[in-house]
């Protein structure tokens, strides 16, 4: 089983930070499978969404959320059922790429996803909708190609 790990902090209430991740990843056609509001989320897709571009696989994702002071933090865990290889540089920089979006909604305040249509996604740089395989953002050019910086 190949995994991937991340964590953001942000600047919301916890019950207001879950609840954009459940309508977030519904949005991008997770089904929430368990959930213990407002600490954590799991969620199951099958598809090729941010690991193995050809194969066809379950996702699961597991979100913990987690109080600091005044702000929560956001545990990411995704994992793939196919056990070859990890997780790739594109995959990694596509999850980063979803979690700074998301992050961007929650600390906005703002619920742009409620008009997402399924299979596209809000573009980090220009907060306009996309289609998720966009290679290149159509509005500001943002270069999904490019590889996460760690």
């Amino acid at each position: 089983m190949s995994d991937y790990r991340v964590s953001v902090r942000v600047s919301a209430p916890i019950q207001s930070t879950y609840d954009h991740c459940v309508k977030y990843f519904q949005s991008l056609g997770y089904m929430l499978v368990n959930a213990i509001p407002p600490s954590r989320m799991e969620f199951s897709k099958k598809g090729t969404m941010w690991t193995f571009d050809e194969i066809d696989a379950t996702h699961k994702l597991t979100v913990f959320l987690n109080e600091e002071a005044k702000d929560v933090v956001m545990s990411f865990n995704f994992y793939c059922s196919l056990g070859v290889g990890e997780f790739s540089d594109r995959s990694r920089a596509m999850v980063n790429s979803e979690i700074h979006t998301l992050r961007g909604l929650i600390q906005g305040g703002g619920v742009v996803i409620e008009g997402l249509q399924e299979g596209d996604r809000v573009c980090v740089d220009c907060n306009k909708q996309i289609p998720w395989d966009a290679n290149l953002c159509p509005y500001c050019g943002h270069d999904y190609r490019q590889t996460a910086k760690e």
